[in-house]
């Protein structure tokens, strides 16, 4: 089985990945034969991960995080939609301005509907390129208030939420991330149970299964910026053959029955200020925004 820094996995990322796996698992009788032990320890982790990932977020979202959160998303349509009307002004050079202002704001797309650390990520990213780099286009179409308002209303989101996660205290800062730990470990026992088969001269029967896995792994690898795998790795999750520069713990294993599988697993890891006052109103969910983008629907579909 080839490797991957899975700790370098986002957590939503993760968990897709590591379902992937459990149910292409359960799906194959030889896996669910030889592997038993180890595949029932990974689904019982992976459970407790979810659990813990879907709690922490639902207990973020007080009604004064939701209210936060849909006053910065009416402030991002308003900006959005000030940029779009300005891309019909008659004057050539305010034109050009808000299309250049256009290309960022459908990079950085609509954010409501991500997990709150990615969304206070890209809303910050945002409002430091336009103030950094395009001052001048916002002041020429008279942009600069509308900014100021989605600026100042990002960092109270940001603030209320970074309020609300202290308040949360031990729970929100430590079982989600042993929990994650403890699913990382037991696939990591999965894969070693499974390179240790196939040098016992199990690969015919686990192929398939090898393959699926392997191709996922690639999937992985590729979402996370590392080489892909020529075949194999002689490294483990971090080790040598991965271009961030990590290193981690490595338990390699050599194949002979199958020599285009050595490798093994390893080691690797998995966001909050401001002023404004929002309104005391705000959606249920995950903050639908209420001003809705008139963007064509390929357009909402684009972020970063």
């Amino acid at each position: 089985v080839i490797s991957f820094n899975i700790e370098k996995s986002k957590r939503d990322a993760l968990l897709a990945f590591l379902k992937a796996v459990i149910t292409a698992s359960q799906g194959d009788e030889k896996v669910k034969e030889l592997c038993s032990i180890q595949l029932e320890t990974l689904v019982v982790t992976f459970n407790v991960m979810q659990e813990l990932a879907e709690r922490h977020q639902m207990n973020l979202l007080t009604p004064e995080v939701q209210a936060a959160e849909s006053w910065r998303d009416a402030n991002l349509a308003r900006f959005r939609a000030g940029v779009r009307a300005e891309m019909k002004n008659p004057a050539t050079e305010k034109r050009q301005a808000a299309e250049l202002l256009w290309k960022i704001c459908k990079e950085v797309g609509p954010v409501y509907n991500r997990p709150f650390d990615e969304q206070t990520g890209a809303m910050t990213t945002f409002c430091l390129d336009l103030q950094k780099n395009h001052s001048a286009e916002m002041t020429l179409l008279g942009l600069t208030d509308a900014f100021n308002a989605m600026k100042s209303s990002n960092e109270a989101f940001i603030k209320i939420l970074a309020e609300r996660t202290e308040v949360e205290g031990s729970y929100v800062k430590g079982s989600p991330q042993r929990a994650r730990s403890e699913a990382t470990n037991a696939y990591r026992d999965l894969v070693m149970k499974l390179n240790t088969l196939i040098t016992e001269g199990h690969y015919n029967e686990l192929a398939s299964f090898i393959d699926y896995l392997n191709a996922e792994i690639e999937r992985q690898r590729i979402s996370l910026g590392q080489r892909p795998s020529d075949g194999g790795s002689t490294g483990g999750e971090g080790g040598g053959d991965d271009n961030s520069g990590n290193s981690g713990d490595s338990n390699d294993s050599n194949n002979p029955s199958n020599p285009n599988n050595p490798g093994g697993e390893g080691g690797g890891s998995n966001p909050g200020g401001g002023t404004t006052n929002p309104p005391s109103g705000g959606n249920p969910g995950s903050g639908m925004t209420p001003l809705p983008d008139d963007d064509d629907e390929e357009d909402e579909g684009e972020g970063i």
